[in-house]
């Protein structure tokens, strides 16, 4: 029992000098790590001579991007999936093309945030025009579409509904944006169980 007792004091002797040494080296780290040599001014008090970078460079402007306008009519919304996160839209999309007709990226477009797996996304053309300078082009979109329900407020929450378009190739040099006479409307007498739109 004496050797237990001669053991455990000596353990926390020891502990006490770690302390104690622990304790030095911070007080000795921090006065000689805040100490620093004053930096000794400019001969004949002159001011710091300025730091020569070189020839500025002129700004480059890209050319304008031709433009690829999008406007939708959703005309349904259906098979709202609360458990896998997915809802089913279809709309009428149309495109406004300013740039050369042979380069018209409209074919290109798809939904971005959509479920791709056989025949659930179908983005299909319907006509093509050419008017004022511009090509005009009209698709008829059907696609699942992932969304992430949120239900903090349940039963008296809001969902927005988020359906990204865009193009296969996101470095494609086109401004995407969308047209300038209604952009985006939904079908009045869209009506859905349960939910109201706003």
């Amino acid at each position: 029992m004496l050797l237990n007792t001669q053991a455990l004091i000596f353990v926390r002797r020891r502990r006490r000098w770690l302390v104690v040494l622990v304790a030095a080296v911070c007080v000795l780290t921090f006065v000689f790590g805040a100490w620093k040599p004053a930096v000794p001014p400019p001969p004949d008090g002159q001011a710091a001579q300025p730091i020569d970078w070189g020839p500025s460079q002129a700004k480059t402007e890209s050319p304008a991007l031709p433009e690829l306008n999008v406007g939708a009519y959703v005309t349904n919304i259906k098979n709202i999936d609360l458990l896998d996160n997915q809802f089913t839209i279809e709309m009428l999309l149309w495109t406004e093309w300013s740039g050369d007709l042979a380069a018209n990226p409209s074919d290109e477009l798809m939904i971005l945030n959509g479920i791709y797996d056989g025949d659930i996304q179908r983005f299909e053309r319907v006509s093509r025009e050419n008017r004022l300078e511009k090509s005009w082009s009209l698709y008829r979109v059907r696609s699942s579409v992932v969304k992430h329900w949120r239900f903090q407020r349940y039963p008296f929450n809001t969902q927005i509904l988020h359906v990204n378009v865009g193009l296969e190739n996101p470095l494609q040099p086109v401004n995407l944006g969308l047209t300038q006479e209604g952009g985006f409307s939904i079908n009045p007498g869209l009506l859905l169980s349960g939910w109201s739109l706003d």
